[in-house]
């Protein structure tokens, strides 16, 4: 994989002299330059400091800047939230292969997904040889991949999100349909109420009427 992730590196045309070995990438100066090309606007020339030579202090800090460029460009323009903690500056500054090679694979990240990557992933299969191609596609579709994922899991935080939203604006919509209900509920009884005491003050002075109307007729009877 890393022969491959070299060979990889070897296709950009913009680079001062041939990569030979991961240890040449350890400055974080490489790289930076495949990513101006990648996404020129994004990532500024000069950034980075030249001439590092064998400090590791100065290589890690490089390194440090090329991964918040990184994060900054997978967040803002890919749209994905990827963690570059998982790689390790200070290991990349001493030329760790598993570190190196991490970054790199964030680089070709970028590659692959950004406005160019139908060109980049056809170098891919046009400049590299077929054991190289395939370790790159493997290394391409997990990183196609993670993209697909992430706005996946961006659309369920969404839908979630608005679910949620609406599931508490329809529930404060039921309570107060309750409260509305209740209050009328009230009123009913109220006037149910009032309505059988009317019924009974109209037996009443029906009963007096009948009861006068009475003594009239025995009034007037005698």
């Amino acid at each position: 994989m890393e022969n491959s992730l070299i060979n990889w590196v070897n296709t950009f045309e913009g680079l001062d002299a041939p990569v030979t070995a991961l240890a040449q990438l350890d400055d974080g100066l490489v790289l930076h330059c495949i990513l101006r090309e990648i996404a020129p606007s994004h990532f500024g020339e000069g950034a980075l400091k030249d001439n590092c030579g064998s400090n590791a202090i100065l290589k890690s800090t490089n390194v440090k800047k090329l991964l918040r460029s990184l994060e900054s460009y997978y967040r803002e323009v890919l749209l994905q939230d990827v963690a570059m903690d998982c790689v390790d500056p200070a290991m990349v500054a001493q030329a760790d292969a598993t570190e190196v090679s991490k970054l790199v694979e964030m680089v070709l990240g970028c590659a692959v997904q950004c406005d160019e990557k139908h060109r980049y992933i056809q170098s891919l299969m046009k400049d590299l040889d077929k054991p190289s191609q395939a370790d790159l596609m493997i290394l391409t579709k997990q990183c196609l991949s993670r993209g697909e994922q992430h706005a996946l899991d961006q659309s369920d935080a969404l839908l979630d999100s608005t679910l949620e939203s609406e599931g508490a604006a329809a529930g404060g919509q039921l309570v107060e349909l309750h409260d509305t209900v209740r209050r009328l509920q009230v009123k009913l009884d109220d006037l149910e109420g009032a309505n059988a005491e009317l019924h009974d003050e109209v037996a009443k002075a029906a009963a007096k009427k009948d009861e006068l109307e009475h003594d009239l007729a025995e009034a007037l009877e005698q």
